[in-house]
């Protein structure tokens, strides 16, 4: 009895380790996502525009910390299109 409550223990460990690693790399996937995203609208809008950078970079910081901190809260993909049709919006208002 021992034994197997032992075995169910190294189970479930395990398992919390990899719902970990999976919450991490999602994580790590989002962040990587609104920095590409964030570099390619900042060197649109500066090539097409020539807006202030300072303007363009602070709006999008603002909306990426909105996201990640919703994302660590939700954990959801709905997040990452939100980011995506935020920065359309802006895009299409500065533009």
């Amino acid at each position: 009895m021992d034994r197997q409550a032992a075995v169910r223990l190294d189970r479930l460990i395990v398992g919390t380790m990899n719902r970990q690693v999976l919450v991490v790399l999602e994580v790590v996937v989002v962040v990587v996502v609104v920095v590409v995203v964030v570099v390619v609208v900042v060197v649109v809008v500066v090539e097409v525009v020539e807006v202030e950078v300072v303007v363009v970079v602070i709006l999008l910081e603002v909306v990426a910390v909105a996201v990640l901190v919703l994302e660590v809260v939700v954990l959801k993909v709905v997040v990452v299109l939100v980011l995506v049709a935020v920065v359309v919006v802006i895009v299409v208002v500065v533009v």
